[in-house]
């Protein structure tokens, strides 16, 4: 028993005994067809070897699908972050009507429709209570919203990862984020890392926030690839 005993604390010192770190996935879906979606299961599948990963998705669970075979081990949730009341809904009703879309112009807009905070606290809620190490929001408007959620208090590392380019987000007429620069801006205050997928981009998105974060750049891979990817490369400059 003595030998056993001695055997148990230095397995508890060499760290065998340690809790299993936990990451989330933020995501509009990872349950269809898209690159997007591949590269996410490819990543969770990988780490899932060694950390217990979560994947929110929006996907329905009615016509999910798992097309790039998302592991067992990656438990899968499925949430509605912009699910709204009745009275969001009617604004982003009225917003339809051509002639009311000039209103999307305005960052205001866009706070009270997707990043109020009831929203934010409805997801600071949901997140918080799971306490993981670490929470990434795939691209454009869950990157916004968690950063904004993360201001409320969340003690979890709060990472950015961007798909697209720049201009795609930021510059599409009513889309992504369009007209939400200042809003990316404060929610990038609360990013402990932002992910995006080209140097260029990178670059862009630096003279976007200026020195608010540390962006890094992930590596681009071919498909596939059988061994685990190496996401993240240091932004150069």
């Amino acid at each position: 028993k003595a030998q056993l005993s001695i055997l148990a604390q230095q397995k508890k010192e060499s760290g065998l005994f340690m809790s299993e770190k936990r990451i989330a996935f933020l995501t509009n879906s990872v349950l269809t067809f898209g690159g997007e979606q591949r590269v996410l299961a490819l990543l969770a599948n990988g780490l899932s070897e060694r950390y217990a990963i979560t994947i929110y998705t929006e996907d329905s669970p009615a016509t999910s699908q798992n097309p790039y075979n998302l592991s067992e081990k990656v438990h899968v949730k499925f949430f509605k972050p912009f699910k709204a009341g009745v009275f969001i809904k009617a604004i982003r009703l009225i917003l339809k009507f051509p002639i009311l879309k000039k209103l999307r112009d305005f960052e205001f807009t866009w706070y009270i429709t997707h990043y109020n905070p009831i929203l934010t606290k409805r997801l600071k809620n949901l997140l918080a209570q799971e306490k993981y190490d670490a929470i990434v929001a795939l691209s454009d408007r869950l990157s916004l919203l968690l950063g904004l959620t993360a201001k409320r208090g969340l003690n979890s590392k709060i990472i950015a990862w961007e798909h697209n380019s720049f201009e795609c987000y930021f510059r599409t007429p009513n889309d992504c984020l369009w007209k939400q620069d200042n809003l990316f801006i404060r929610a990038a205050k609360n990013f402990d890392e932002c992910i995006v997928v080209f140097d260029i981009v990178c670059f862009v998105y630096k003279t976007l926030v200026q020195e608010m974060i540390d962006f890094v750049s992930s590596v681009q891979y071919n498909r596939g690839q059988k061994e685990d990817p190496d996401v993240r490369k240091a932004c150069p400059g």
